[in-house]
């Protein structure tokens, strides 16, 4: 009975999972089509890797970058993992724009059941480097670039 539990969850969980993916990559191929980003413009999508320093494992990673208002960039990632699952999920961050043009960004999701998760970017128009943790704990690292528009 508890392995026909687990089952269930699991299954539940993979098809949420995939409901929310479609959204993304509607918005993801209308962001990598539109108009390159201006000069100096962290906005819009951004495509890599992210890896785990508590377990090793990695995944695709990409991002859709909005701003929200002058102080606050918008977030919305999609994250592979074990070469097959995939999931979304959203952050907001304190945006500070430095005086060589790149941000440093600050900001925290509470995601039950695992706790508080944050994550602290630095991007440039070139390069968007990030590392997240939950509660204490270092998690690992995110690596992106702009994609090409192919």
């Amino acid at each position: 009975m508890k392995r026909m539990t687990y089952l269930v969850v699991g299954a539940m969980a993979l098809l949420l999972a995939s409901c929310a993916t479609p959204g993304f990559e509607r918005a993801w191929k209308k962001s990598v089509s539109a108009t390159p980003a201006k000069a100096g413009d962290v906005t819009g999508p951004w495509t890599g890797e992210w890896a785990s320093d508590a377990n090793g494992h990695t995944g695709k990673l990409r991002c859709l970058v909005e701003r929200k208002d002058e102080d606050t960039l918008s977030f919305r990632y999609w994250a592979s993992w074990h070469g097959w699952l995939t999931g979304t999920f959203r952050l907001d961050g304190e945006a500070q724009r430095r005086a060589d043009g790149s941000y440093l960004v600050r900001g925290d999701k509470r995601m039950i059941p695992w706790g508080t998760y944050s994550h602290e970017a630095e991007i440039d128009p070139s390069g968007f480097d990030a590392t997240f943790r939950s509660g204490q704990q270092n998690l690992g690292t995110f690596r992106m670039e702009r994609p090409n528009a192919d």
